[in-house]
């Protein structure tokens, strides 16, 4: 109802239908779920969804969650009921993708993202630059850094009817017929269905990889940020075809 979770979605597997394929998602066959669990910056029913989708994961073929949503600051709780569901998830083989927050200060990433089982996700720009929004974790802090930077910058998708969050993109620069259609948004909320979509390609590839794995691979296949720290931009900008 506010447009978000529709761009979030189009980034992930979008068939770009409306824009003649310009604006697919990264992974456009993937089969996708849709979970209300709130609205803006009120999550309410997130325990109930990852239930769901713990209780319904073999026959849906549920394999990745994408949690653009958070909040600031903290530190690991293991005791969380998020930590704890993401956690279930986890040792079921399921992946969950969290953004690591907008607010772009230090030690002050959202700490659902910063879980050792999760994957956090910083936002960059198209340049590789760390955006200055995205938020940094610790130095030093074992736990308080993202795992990986992909796109959040100017990220075109899908603009749902309700127009909502995407009521200020402007005129579309490829094609101004778009612009009904397709919006821009920044933030690691965009950045973390890229990370889900790309996951989605390598499950697709080999779907006996493990959460683990999945994530090491992703790891050793980014290109390197060096003028930015692991606390800030985590191992580096994601790389889905290296993957």
């Amino acid at each position: 109802s506010s447009g978000h979770g529709t761009h979030v979605a189009g980034t992930i597997g979008g068939l770009g239908t409306l824009s003649d394929g310009h604006y697919r998602g990264v992974a456009p066959d993937v089969g996708l779920i849709g979970l209300g669990s709130g609205e803006a910056i009120s999550i309410l029913t997130a325990v109930q969804s990852y239930n769901w989708v713990i209780a319904n994961h073999e026959e849906y073929g549920i394999r990745v969650v994408s949690n653009s949503w958070g909040t600031s600051g903290g530190e690991l709780d293991i005791n969380n009921p998020i930590n704890i569901a993401s956690y279930e998830a986890y040792k079921l083989g399921i992946i969950s993708v969290f953004a690591a927050g907008n607010d772009g200060g230090y030690d002050i990433m959202n700490p659902y993202s910063i879980a050792p089982w999760v994957i956090g996700v910083a936002a960059g720009d198209k340049s590789m630059n760390l955006a200055g929004f995205s938020s940094r974790g610790k130095d030093g802090d074992f736990y308080k850094h993202p795992d990986i930077t992909a796109p959040g910058v100017d990220i075109y998708a899908a603009r749902c009817s309700c127009v909502g969050v995407t009521a200020t993109s402007l005129v579309n620069p490829v094609n101004p017929e778009w612009t009904a259609t397709y919006a821009s948004l920044d933030g690691t909320s965009m950045a973390t269905p890229h990370v889900s979509g790309a996951i989605a390609l390598l499950l697709s590839e080999n779907p006996q990889l493990s959460p683990d794995q999945v994530l090491d691979i992703l790891i050793e296949t980014t290109t390197p940020m060096p003028d930015y720290a692991l606390f800030e931009a985590g191992h580096g900008y994601l790389d889905a075809l290296g993957a």
